[in-house]
């Protein structure tokens, strides 16, 4: 059990978790995507390049981190 002895403490564990989960739903989506084009539902042009995925879950991030702060 974690044990919180500050509001700061409990704030910085909730950005930590919405990190955490912005990034499984960024994996998630890509795992997604590359299941459609597979399955044959997508044109393998449409997708991005693993560097592309990156660059926008950072951009993601990087907003978020903004805004909570």
């Amino acid at each position: 059990m974690i044990k919180i002895h500050s509001l700061s403490q409990l704030g910085k564990k909730q950005i930590s978790i919405q990190k955490a989960n912005m990034f499984y739903n960024g994996i998630e989506n890509a795992c997604i995507e590359l299941r459609d084009i597979k399955e044959g539902k997508k044109d393998k042009n449409s997708l991005a390049t693993l560097e592309d995925l990156i660059d926008e879950l950072s951009k993601k991030n990087d907003l978020e981190s903004k805004t909570n702060e």
